[in-house]
């Protein structure tokens, strides 16, 4: 009885983590408030940053995830500023 009880939970517990599971459309516009700076000048491609959602994240008319959500990010491109010969 209790096998069959511990199987039906991990399959409830499977289909919730499914169903809560989202996939954003690329090209979707996420706007974040950073906890700290990144800056040109020392920023590199591959650095994870933390920040939270400024605003709700809709996808297909529906909120995945609220304004004040922590978010997770990593700098894809970085190119010094140069400011004298060559303004990044």
């Amino acid at each position: 009885m209790l096998g069959k009880s511990l199987r039906i939970a991990s399959v409830l517990l499977l289909m919730a983590a499914v169903a809560v599971a989202q996939t954003i459309p690329a090209g979707t516009k996420v706007t974040v408030r950073m906890g700290s700076g990144i800056n040109s000048g020392t920023a590199r491609s591959g650095e994870r940053f933390d920040a939270t959602l400024a605003r709700d994240l809709v996808v297909n008319g529906k909120t995945i995830a609220s304004a004040g959500a922590p978010a997770h990010g990593k700098v894809t491109y970085a190119k010094s500023s140069g400011r004298m010969h060559d303004p990044g």
